[in-house]
This record gives C-alpha cells, structure tokens and sequence, in this order.
C-alpha cells in the first residue's frame, strides 16, 4: 500500500463542480487513485463541510438525495471521527502556527491517520507541521 494522504474538502468539492473542468478533472483522479490504492484518509469534518457546499455553495449545486450517494461511495475512504482532543490539539496548533482553527483541525485528523501528506488548496503549498506536509494538487 502507498503512502496515506489527507484530502481537504475541496478535493471532493472540485470533483462535482462543474465549473472549473481541470480541477474537476484532478481532483476525480485524485479520489479514483485513492480509492484504487486504498490510501485516502478523510475525517468527517471533510465530510461535514463537502455535503454543506455542494448543497448549498456551488453554482450548480447537488440535490440532497445525489450528495448523501455521493457520500455513501466516498464512505471506502478511511474515516478519522473528530474527538474531544483533536479539538484541544486544533486550537494549539491555531495559536502556534496562526492558521485557522478549521485547517488546524485538518492536520490533527491527517496525524491521526497517520498520513505523510495533506492535499488542500487551502493551506500554504509546501508547508510543513511535523511530519505533515501539504501539497495544493492544483499548481502545475
């Protein structure tokens, strides 16, 4: 098996927006490798905040019925549930490295999943925590 990598909610945002086709199309290659590989780690905060913006914040948004399916086929992914201490670790790490509290919550489940990379277009490309790093799949 490959290494783990995180992927940050807009991975799985891009891959049902229509609205950019070239990160619709990395980002769809990015699950179906993850899926493939079995290497893929979400938490469900991710899950949380994919349902709430391909329901509500896209220009063509999904009903509620296509996003729970949508969420049932992205369930092989392994899930990390949020806990009470990756919540205190999230608020340490905001106050350390003046990130948001949100992307602080990200590391701590990519931690916790035991991942060697996060993919976000959220947080600074190249940066490190730990033995974390993030990678912004969308810059050629």
């Amino acid at each position: 098996m490959s290494a783990k990598y995180f992927i940050d909610t807009n991975i799985l945002v891009y891959a049902h927006d229509k609205s950019d086709r070239k990160k619709r199309e990395t980002s769809q290659q990015i699950i179906f490798d993850g899926m493939k590989k079995e290497n893929v780690i979400v938490s469900t905060q991710v899950f949380s905040e994919f349902f709430v913006t391909v329901t509500q914040k896209i220009r063509e948004p999904l009903s509620v019925d296509l996003a729970k399916k949508e969420l049932l086929l992205l369930s092989h992914f392994q899930m990390v549930e949020i806990d009470l201490s990756m919540i205190l670790e999230a608020i340490d790490l905001k106050t350390e490295h003046r990130i948001s509290y949100w992307d602080g919550l990200i590391i701590c489940a990519a931690k916790y999943g035991e991942c060697s990379h996060i993919l976000s277009e959220d947080m600074q490309h190249g940066q490190s925590f730990g033995n974390l790093t993030v990678i912004n799949p969308y810059i050629n």
